[in-house]
């Protein structure tokens, strides 16, 4: 121990003998710790770190697959009411199972403003199943899930501090949601932090079973998603097996319902990030980050050499007086540590102010600010880990290779002799040509993400998105529970909305282009033959108001517009898309043709006559194609959630209070959520997600070009310095500067080219492999292929132009001095 410390004290005399190779040192380190630090503390908390749930590895989530092919937007889905009660009644490897309704919004009235609020309806014991203990009150009790006793509810924490003040008083308290009472039993925990869209709520009540959930077309409703506990016995295979067979049980009783369909387990962890979407861009910065540390890691193996050929009087001397190699080689590496420590505690700097950054890039969508991620033990584990490993590893050849010098021609004359050896020199030439193929890589990786998400906003989305004010509605189903009430009500609210000052024209519309997935409604065409449910074609449907088009500016390419003669008392009538029109009917006019849809209960609707063709219109920032779409008027299909829309001469914004006013003079107890302008309503539906991407990855690009060149600089500078005394006998016998200084930037560009194709070996399959992982992902590549080797090229230019010019500056006779 003694011997340690006496190495990490010499060590740092050492190091602080030598303030700008330390310096130079720690800064390269930290900053590859720094990037991969920031970027594994999102993965720790999103991939790796368990659910804030009693024994996690026991939750499972249990869903419906199918068997012959996805439906709708993926192969695994929820499940029906009845499903569900067969799989808790039959199955035995669960110790329970409780069931969750997708998160609906309603309206939170009775204190101040009224309030739109995310409520998810879930089974009794569902808070018992996850092992959540209440910070207040108590959880759903059994039964509560039953019609008559299911009016009381469970405020989330983040509810209760904003809308009721953190009053603890609280429970007992009547609230009324979508204008009936509830009693409020319990106030959520803060620590309850499951970012999955499924678990996320500000409200929770009980999930109480209605009658068309009961009924048997209700089993062909899959609307519910499973979560089970395992018994502590029970392993997840077997409880694998038992669900495949009670769902193969099933689907021989109830062949129409569940023919084709099984049952697949997946662990809570995997349904949260699968149910994110995060998976491939985290793993995408991962990589960046790793080829920035490797970068990193070549500069801090370059330095290190250099700073060893600089040590070798040194050495020679400590080795003649008895140092055994064994010994030099620890003196190094304590030197390593050192370092090490002092890049971590950097790197944990720069990692502090990336995580900040990350959290407010982060805060575009609601879902994603739910992401628990930070400087904890496991992420500062792993960072001093990092260093360690990253030092010692790539300090350990140079210290090796630095231990073996020649001791007699070392200390002969000043030793000159022991400048660069032909192993040093070519451990040079790989640092170089390492760095220069990373930074092509990442140089082209990063062009890649940023070209395409520029390419993205500039495509046409088939409306104008500038001055439009949203607002989503929801009414409560007490209040408007006839269709001809909900008609009403959005009937008089856009009259409103058109005559305020300021506005154009003003509409509602079920879902918003390019803000998510609108609903996508499986349909037969009449005259064409009728295919089996699953094997229908599917289309995304829009239930809209009568001057939807106009507000939207979506052009009316045949037929006509939707108008007030469109309603209950009139047949049905639909818009479809011109990629709807080119598909169905490639032959003749989309006019007058009849579409069925298939109804929630599996029953087909009455034939809708086509009377328009519209523009296609982006369902989703970064979408590839057009999606065959639906127009329906809202007279004939009124719904209770709707999104008003108004376009404004000025700036939307400044009419956001005057829609607020519009609104509760028809209800004054009838909330709006997300009063916002269209270009913020798609930024949070995907456009700042993109952003945020391809600017991290431009740092990391830039960053990574940047210790290239560093480091490209310093290693050719090295061999400069080890050449003086050779180019100092060139110029004296005669040799051009400009021959040398050719000589010199030659050797540095072939090491450069070489880098260069290594590297665009490795950055031609990038295209292909984002395509594969992002879904949306097209970018025309040409240019970033020509734009990112003339970039490093230029970089590495100049990394041996400058010390090249410096040494053809050296006096002849000061070269010879020592000669």
């Amino acid at each position: 121990m003694s011997t340690l410390i006496q190495d990490l004290k010499y060590g740092f005399r050492m190091l602080a003998k030598n303030p700008g190779f330390t310096a130079v040192a720690v800064l390269t380190l930290a900053l590859g710790i720094g990037a991969n630090t920031a970027i594994f503390s999102v993965v720790s908390g999103v991939l790796l770190r368990k659910p804030p749930v009693r024994e996690p590895d026991r939750v499972v989530m249990v869903l419906s697959i199918n068997r012959a092919k996805g439906w709708g937007y993926g192969p695994e889905h929820p499940t029906s009411a009845l499903d569900f009660l067969d799989w808790r009644r039959e199955s035995h490897a669960f110790e329970e199972m409780a069931a969750i309704a997708p998160r609906s919004d309603f309206s939170l009235t009775g204190q101040g403003e009224p309030q739109r609020v995310a409520a998810t309806q879930v089974s009794a014991n569902f808070f018992h199943l996850l092992g959540v203990n209440l910070s207040l009150g108590r959880a759903f009790t059994v039964g509560e899930d039953q019609r008559g006793r299911d009016h009381v509810a469970i405020l989330g924490y983040g509810l209760w501090q904003t809308h009721f003040a953190s009053d603890p008083t609280v429970v007992g308290k009547i609230i009324r949601l979508n204008g009936e009472p509830y009693t409020v039993v319990g106030v959520i925990p803060a620590s309850y932090k499951l970012f999955s869209p499924t678990f996320a709520s500000q409200i929770w009540i009980p999930l109480a079973f209605g009658s068309k959930h009961l009924s048997p077309a209700g089993r062909q409703s899959r609307s519910f998603y499973v979560v089970g506990r395992l018994k502590p016995e029970a392993k997840a295979e077997q409880a694998q097996a038992e669900m495949a067979a009670i769902a193969h049980r099933l689907e021989q009783i109830y062949p129409e319902a569940d023919k084709g369909w099984d049952a697949s387990l997946i662990s809570l962890q995997e349904f949260q990030i699968q149910d994110f979407h995060i998976r491939p861009a985290l793993l995408l910065l991962t990589g960046t980050a790793g080829l920035v540390l490797l970068i990193a890691c070549a500069n801090i193996a370059g330095l290190l050499l250099a700073r060893g050929a600089g040590r070798q009087h040194e050495i020679a001397v400590r080795s003649a007086l008895g140092a055994g190699r064994w010994r030099l080689v620890r003196q190094f590496l304590s030197e390593n540590v050192l370092i090490a420590i002092a890049g971590a505690a950097a790197g944990l700097l720069l990692a502090w102010w990336g995580i900040n950054i990350l959290h407010a890039g982060l805060s575009f969508n609601e879902w994603v600010t739910s992401l628990d991620f930070g400087l904890d033990a496991q992420v500062l584990t792993f960072t001093f880990s990092l260093s360690l490993l990253t030092v010692s590893l790539f300090g350990l050849a140079p210290a090796l290779h630095v231990s073996r010098s020649d001791l007699h021609a070392t200390l002969k004359e000043g030793g000159r002799t022991g400048g660069a050896g032909a192993t040093r020199v070519k451990a040079r030439r790989v640092f170089v040509v390492a760095e220069v193929a990373l930074a092509l890589v990442l140089l082209t990786g990063g062009g890649l993400v940023i070209k395409s998400f520029f390419e993205t906003i500039s495509a046409n989305p088939g409306f104008n998105p500038r001055g439009l004010l949203t607002t989503e509605v929801s009414l409560p189903t007490s209040k408007y529970g006839a269709p001809s009430q909900r008609a009403a009500f959005f009937q008089q609210v856009t009259d409103k909305l058109q005559n305020l000052p300021g506005a154009v024209s003003a509409a509602a519309t079920g879902s918003l282009p390019l803000s998510g997935e609108p609903r996508s409604v499986p349909f037969n065409v009449e005259g064409q033959p009728t295919l089996p449910p699953l094997e229908r074609p599917q289309a995304s449907y829009y239930v809209v108001g009568r001057d939807y088009l106009q507000t939207m500016e979506i052009p009316l390419l045949s037929g006509r517009a939707l108008t007030d003669l469109d309603n209950q008392s009139t047949p049905p009538v639909v818009l479809v898309n011109e990629a709807f029109a080119l598909r169905f009917f490639p032959k003749e006019s989309a006019i007058g043709q009849h579409i069925i849809l298939d109804t929630e209960n599996g029953v087909s609707s009455p034939g809708l006559e086509v009377v328009g063709v519209v523009g296609n219109v982006k369902e989703w920032f970064g979408q590839p194609g057009y999606h065959p779409q639906l127009y329906v008027p809202y007279a004939q299909a009124p719904t209770a959630d709707m999104t008003l829309v108004v376009r404004t001469k000025d700036d939307p914004v400044a009419l956001a209070s005057a829609v607020r006013a519009a609104v509760w003079s028809v209800d004054k107890d009838q909330p709006l959520d997300n009063v916002m302008t269209m270009s913020q309503s798609i930024e949070a539906g995907g456009e700042a997600g993109h952003r945020l991407m391809g600017e991290l990855l431009g740092i990391f690009a830039g960053l990574a070009l940047i210790l290239a060149t560093v480091g490209i600089y310093g290693l050719i500078a090295q061999g400069v310095n080890q050449r003086t005394h050779e180019l100092g006998i060139r110029m004296a016998l005669g040799a051009q500067r400009g021959r040398v200084l050719k000589v010199v930037v030659g050797e540095g560009m072939r090491l450069a080219v070489f880098g260069l194709l290594i590297g665009f070996a490795f950055a031609c399959p990038l295209p292909r492999l984002f395509s594969a992982a992002f879904e949306g992902f097209s970018v025309h590549p040409s240019w970033i292929f020509v734009l990112a080797p003339s970039l490093v090229a230029i970089a590495a230019f100049l990394a041996s132009y400058i010390p090249a010019r410096r040494a053809t500056k050296v006096d002849p006779m000061e070269a010879l001095r020592y000669e």
